[in-house]
């Protein structure tokens, strides 16, 4: 059975990742800021508590938490509102064009409603990228969850992202 190790936020979450995987917390700033340009993400890394990636795998393939002080429940209104504002968030981040293959969603991570959204999108730097993004609403935060590949893998990464979800708990 594969080591895994487990991930306690002072923000109010926790889940667990495989063996292999390495963590970058809040507390590794620089270490985020350095990860972030091997694996050109194209996120506000001030904003992120924890990156989770797979170095030895697949450079680009992470995870990312970021805690946001809103409340988004995963509702039809909110999933409209996510739909419409997305792109723009994403060509502020460095997308080179609108997303590709968007779907967004309500969904399930464990036992919370979220918001998932699911997209394509050329990075520069990276190539293809796939992206998934699942917003759970916590009863003081919203936890913002984005998991990164390469597109051409994204039919390894998924199952080892959702592995990696099921173990999140507020």
């Amino acid at each position: 059975r594969a080591q895994t190790n487990v991930y306690k936020s002072a923000k109010g979450y926790q889940l667990t990742y495989p063996s292999g995987w390495q963590l970058l917390n809040a507390k590794d700033r620089a270490a985020i800021g350095e990860a972030g340009s091997q694996v050109h993400i194209n996120i506000n890394l001030s904003d992120v508590d924890v990156l989770l990636h797979d170095p030895l795998t697949d450079p680009i393939r992470n995870i990312n938490v970021n805690v946001s002080p809103y409340i988004v429940p995963a509702t039809p209104y909110f999933l409209d509102e996510f739909k419409r504002l997305l792109p723009q968030q994403l060509s502020k981040s460095g997308a080179s064009g609108p997303p590709q293959n968007l779907d967004v969603r309500l969904t399930k991570v464990g036992r919370y409603d979220a918001i998932l959204a699911t997209w394509t999108d050329d990075m520069p730097g990276a190539g293809r990228v796939w992206e998934e993004q699942f917003v759970i609403a916590g009863i003081s935060h919203t936890y913002i969850v984005t998991c990164t590949s390469e597109a051409d893998s994204s039919a390894l990464a998924a199952p080892i992202f959702a592995k990696i979800l099921a173990t999140f708990q507020i």
